[in-house]
């Protein structure tokens, strides 16, 4: 398991997939320790340097945290993919207004570039397999499968 600051993540052995948690004191903070678990499975983020900030919000209709989750999840892949682009630190905050659910997150990190990156394996997508949102103990605990 690592560590930082406020949140937590780790990564677990799953049949054909990896499953990836995030654990934090707030909502927000689990979205961020999950987030880094994502990125974890894909790069060692201590190779990764904070060069660069992406900063994005997505709104939603739904006030599912799990499909805020997935949805959440789902843009950093895409992030990933098309702009080619790693990240060492995640900032994120989930406002409501009008029915609307807004996150918005700040990426830090660069373009990927494998002869620097110490380069794992490549996350496809997010799965709804598994996808779940816990409060235990005074700590949210986001848990999901994603696709290798």
């Amino acid at each position: 398991m690592s560590k930082s600051n406020s949140r937590s993540w780790e990564i677990h052995d799953h049949t054909a997939d990896v499953i990836i948690e995030g654990k934090g004191k707030t909502l927000e903070k689990a979205f961020e320790g999950i987030a880094l678990a994502l990125q974890s499975v894909m790069v060692d983020i201590s190779s990764v340097k904070p060069r660069k900030i992406i900063k994005e919000c997505i709104e939603l209709n739904s006030s599912s945290s799990e499909e805020q989750l997935f949805e959440f999840l789902s843009r950093i892949v895409f992030i990933k993919d098309v702009k080619k682009f790693f990240f060492s630190d995640v900032e994120l905050f989930i406002t409501t207004d009008n029915n609307k659910v807004k996150l918005c997150f700040t990426l830090k990190g660069e373009r990927i570039d494998p002869k620097k990156h110490t380069i794992f394996t490549d996350v496809k997508g997010v799965s709804y397999s598994e996808l779940k949102i816990l409060n235990e103990k005074g700590y949210y605990i986001c848990r999901c499968v994603v696709d290798v």
